[in-house]
Protein backbone atom coordinates (compact mmCIF):
# COMPACT_ATOMS: atom_id res chain seq x y z
CA UNK A 1 0.00 0.00 0.00
CA UNK A 2 0.94 3.50 -1.09
CA UNK A 3 1.44 5.87 2.45
CA UNK A 4 -0.79 8.82 1.47
CA UNK A 5 -0.77 12.11 2.74
CA UNK A 6 -3.45 14.67 4.06
CA UNK A 7 -4.15 17.49 2.17
CA UNK A 8 -6.37 19.19 -0.59
CA UNK A 9 -5.13 16.67 -3.32
CA UNK A 10 -6.39 13.70 -1.39
CA UNK A 11 -9.42 15.37 -0.69
CA UNK A 12 -10.24 16.11 -4.10
CA UNK A 13 -9.43 12.67 -5.06
CA UNK A 14 -11.88 11.33 -2.31
CA UNK A 15 -14.32 13.09 -3.46
CA UNK A 16 -14.91 12.23 -6.86
CA UNK A 17 -13.69 8.66 -5.69
CA UNK A 18 -17.48 9.07 -4.27
CA UNK A 19 -19.03 10.44 -6.96
CA UNK A 20 -19.44 14.15 -5.27
CA UNK A 21 -18.68 17.18 -8.22
CA UNK A 22 -18.99 20.94 -8.09
CA UNK A 23 -21.67 22.22 -9.16
CA UNK A 24 -22.23 26.33 -10.30
CA UNK A 25 -25.99 27.57 -11.98
CA UNK A 26 -28.21 30.00 -11.03
CA UNK A 27 -30.79 27.77 -9.49
CA UNK A 28 -28.54 25.69 -7.44
CA UNK A 29 -25.76 26.83 -4.57
CA UNK A 30 -22.15 26.85 -5.40
CA UNK A 31 -21.34 23.76 -3.27
CA UNK A 32 -19.70 20.24 -3.53
CA UNK A 33 -22.96 18.17 -4.33
CA UNK A 34 -23.47 14.14 -3.04
CA UNK A 35 -24.14 12.33 -7.17
CA UNK A 36 -27.73 12.27 -5.11
CA UNK A 37 -27.98 15.99 -5.58
CA UNK A 38 -29.93 16.06 -2.10
CA UNK A 39 -26.70 16.23 0.20
CA UNK A 40 -23.59 18.87 -0.12
CA UNK A 41 -20.92 20.65 1.52
CA UNK A 42 -20.01 24.31 0.67
CA UNK A 43 -16.52 23.94 1.15
CA UNK A 44 -14.70 20.90 0.22
CA UNK A 45 -14.72 17.83 3.02
CA UNK A 46 -11.79 17.47 5.28
CA UNK A 47 -11.83 13.87 4.14
CA UNK A 48 -8.13 13.47 4.75
CA UNK A 49 -8.15 15.44 8.40
CA UNK A 50 -11.85 14.93 9.76
CA UNK A 51 -12.85 11.96 11.46
CA UNK A 52 -16.67 12.53 10.82
CA UNK A 53 -16.18 13.60 6.84
CA UNK A 54 -13.72 10.42 6.09
CA UNK A 55 -17.01 8.24 7.57
CA UNK A 56 -19.34 10.32 5.62
CA UNK A 57 -17.28 9.80 2.49
CA UNK A 58 -17.18 5.67 3.24
CA UNK A 59 -20.77 5.52 4.20
CA UNK A 60 -21.54 6.92 0.55
CA UNK A 61 -19.49 4.05 -1.17
CA UNK A 62 -20.94 1.84 1.51
CA UNK A 63 -17.48 0.96 2.50
CA UNK A 64 -18.30 -0.38 6.60
CA UNK A 65 -20.79 -2.49 4.60
CA UNK A 66 -20.48 -6.13 6.46
CA UNK A 67 -19.39 -8.67 4.28
CA UNK A 68 -18.80 -12.57 5.31
CA UNK A 69 -15.43 -13.77 5.71
CA UNK A 70 -13.72 -16.87 4.67
CA UNK A 71 -14.39 -18.27 8.18
CA UNK A 72 -17.62 -17.69 7.99
CA UNK A 73 -17.26 -15.88 11.29
CA UNK A 74 -20.24 -13.59 10.09
CA UNK A 75 -19.72 -10.10 8.54
CA UNK A 76 -17.58 -7.59 9.90
CA UNK A 77 -15.52 -4.42 8.85
CA UNK A 78 -13.51 -2.66 11.57
CA UNK A 79 -11.31 -0.04 11.98
CA UNK A 80 -8.38 -0.61 14.34
CA UNK A 81 -4.95 0.75 15.61
CA UNK A 82 -2.25 -1.82 15.11
CA UNK A 83 1.90 -1.49 15.63
CA UNK A 84 1.99 0.00 12.19
CA UNK A 85 -0.60 2.71 12.16
CA UNK A 86 -4.46 2.51 11.66
CA UNK A 87 -5.91 -0.17 9.35
CA UNK A 88 -9.19 -0.87 7.91
CA UNK A 89 -9.76 -4.86 7.96
CA UNK A 90 -12.53 -6.44 5.52
CA UNK A 91 -12.81 -9.57 7.12
CA UNK A 92 -9.12 -10.47 7.64
CA UNK A 93 -8.12 -8.37 4.67
CA UNK A 94 -6.31 -4.98 5.13
CA UNK A 95 -7.94 -2.95 2.76
CA UNK A 96 -6.70 0.70 4.02
CA UNK A 97 -4.02 1.79 6.04
CA UNK A 98 -2.92 5.26 7.65
CA UNK A 99 -1.57 7.56 10.52
CA UNK A 100 -4.89 8.32 11.01
CA UNK A 101 -7.82 6.79 10.88
CA UNK A 102 -9.24 9.31 8.92
CA UNK A 103 -6.14 8.34 6.31
CA UNK A 104 -6.45 5.03 6.89
CA UNK A 105 -10.68 5.53 5.51
CA UNK A 106 -8.86 7.88 3.12
CA UNK A 107 -6.68 4.64 1.61
CA UNK A 108 -9.29 1.99 1.55
CA UNK A 109 -11.39 4.78 -0.48
CA UNK A 110 -9.24 4.88 -3.26
CA UNK A 111 -8.21 1.18 -3.26
CA UNK A 112 -12.28 0.84 -3.74
CA UNK A 113 -12.10 3.03 -6.09
CA UNK A 114 -9.38 1.49 -7.77
CA UNK A 115 -10.78 -1.85 -7.53
CA UNK A 116 -14.43 -1.00 -9.20
CA UNK A 117 -12.53 0.73 -12.02
CA UNK A 118 -10.37 -2.10 -12.75
CA UNK A 119 -13.69 -4.21 -12.50
CA UNK A 120 -15.71 -2.01 -15.26
CA UNK A 121 -13.05 -2.23 -18.05
CA UNK A 122 -12.34 -6.05 -17.30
Amino acid sequence: MIKIKPGRKLNLAIAKAVGMTWCVSRTIIEAWWYKDKKRFHCRLPLFSTDLHDAFMAAEEIELFHASENTHGQGPWVSLTRGPIGWLIMKGETCIGKGDTPALAICAAILKAAEEKEASMTD
